[in-house]
């Protein structure tokens, strides 16, 4: 963020401007249709240098709004549930991503006790 220096004149003072960071590399990716069939997929480059074209896909973060949206439902237009009121919606999405963070502990720790009664299971089956 850039701020802009009093000048000590009347008036309201410039409103400070959001500056992109200089590491930030950000693209697009623009689908052209016509009768509802995909005729071209342009990516353009908007932020940042040294990115190649295939880097640039929007499959990861498509996939993790859908599964907000499925798994939450304040973030679905059109629901009873969803937030007109951005406080609420933050809260509900660090909520939502804390118990997430949980569930992927409780998988991880579901593998790796799976892994080692197999393994225990495998080793008695050897020595007998």
């Amino acid at each position: 963020m850039r701020e802009f220096p009093r000048t000590g004149k009347r008036g309201r003072p410039k409103k400070p401007k959001i500056v992109p960071s200089d590491d930030l590399r950000y693209a697009q990716v623009v689908k052209t249709r016509k009768n509802g069939v995909l005729k071209k997929v342009e990516k353009k480059i908007i932020f940042g240098e040294e990115i190649e074209q295939s880097e640039i896909s929007t499959t990861l973060l498509e996939r993790q709004n859908l599964t907000f949206r499925q798994d939450n439902n304040r973030v679905s237009r059109k629901t009873i549930g969803f937030s007109k009121v951005k406080e609420w919606l933050e809260n509900q999405m660090k909520l939502y991503c804390t118990s997430l963070s949980a569930d992927v502990c409780k998988f991880s720790q579901f593998l790796l006790i799976s892994f080692l009664s197999i393994s225990y299971l495998i080793i008695s089956i050897c020595n007998s």
